[in-house]
């Protein structure tokens, strides 16, 4: 998985944004519907300890101090979103997501 750490400290780091409250990173992907539901449920199984709720294929996951959320913009991409209040628990978090997306599209080759 320190392939997943690279990549994502090349392209996602530089976009830790700060607003009043939080940091935010976010991630947009090519992914399938079928693929969106499939890593959607992997996620579910993988973070089932903290509350959870889907809303018009959106899924949010309440961690503490901020949350993780997924949308299906498109039929054709994802996007994965990861607040939270700490910056360092915000990058871990999204490490911790997209290390599940990339193993999730392994799978799937």
């Amino acid at each position: 998985m320190f392939v997943a750490k690279k990549i994502l400290e090349e392209t996602m780091v530089p976009n830790l944004a700060y607003d009043s409250r939080f940091y935010h990173l976010n991630l947009s992907e090519a992914c399938t519907f079928k693929n969106y539901d499939s890593f959607k449920n992997w996620l579910v199984f993988e973070f089932d300890l903290y509350f959870q709720e889907e809303i018009n294929n959106r899924l949010i996951i309440y961690t503490p101090n901020g949350s993780i959320e997924i949308a299906a913009e498109t039929p054709k991409s994802i996007a994965i979103s990861v607040r939270n209040k700490n910056s360092k628990a915000c990058y871990n978090t999204m490490l911790k997501v997209y290390k599940l997306y990339i193993l999730h599209k392994i799978k799937k080759l």
